[in-house]
């Protein structure tokens, strides 16, 4: 929880600024765990596939 002796519009750009932060590296782990993901690979190539079996 940010200190209620700050300023409210500078507790406010630093509450979106760690928002933003988490929701960046949520997509970051997203994407580099549907890329490592072996079901989503073509076995032949190891390319990724567009629709998983």
């Amino acid at each position: 929880m940010l200190p209620r002796t700050w300023p409210r519009p500078v507790r406010a750009v630093v509450s979106a600024l760690i928002v933003l932060t988490m929701i960046v590296v949520g997509l970051l782990i997203l994407v580099s765990a549907t890329m490592t993901d072996p079901a989503l690979a073509d076995p032949a190539t190891g390319e990724p596939r567009t629709s998983a079996r």
